[in-house]
């Protein structure tokens, strides 16, 4: 990042390790570096193609000024967050039908009860 905020570049772990501890980091940084916008939702970002060769991204706002970094394992964890708020949503749904379907069985079983007595008792 430089004085303003703007995104300078990044460097990787394994150019960081592998370079000489005397090189600067200017030299082992890459400037072309993909960024996510701070306002971008989470499908948009799950689908990036950046995430092929990169598992950390640079967050940036609407001036382009570096907010954050986002990991591929947060986006990960948020999307399986999802599917299982809404699998428990699928089974509350499900059991609620199921819960219609006994309270309906129950009401007509009353009913034939009912009328089966009735007609025992006129006889």
């Amino acid at each position: 990042m430089n004085a303003d905020r703007h995104l300078a570049g990044v460097v990787g772990a394994t150019d960081l390790f592998a370079a000489d501890r005397r090189a600067p980091v200017k030299s082992l940084m890459s400037r072309d570096v993909p960024t996510v916008s701070a306002q971008a939702t989470l499908a948009a970002v799950e689908s990036l193609p950046a995430w092929s060769r990169l598992r950390t991204l640079p967050v940036t706002d609407a001036e382009q000024l570096v907010v954050g970094v986002l990991h591929y394992r947060d986006v990960q964890e948020a999307l399986a967050t999802q599917q299982d708020a809404r699998r428990d949503q699928d089974v509350a749904g499900s059991l609620h039908l199921a819960e219609q379907g006994w309270i309906g069985l129950a009401a007509l079983l009353e009913l034939v009860l009912d009328a089966l007595l009735r007609g025992t008792r006129q006889l």
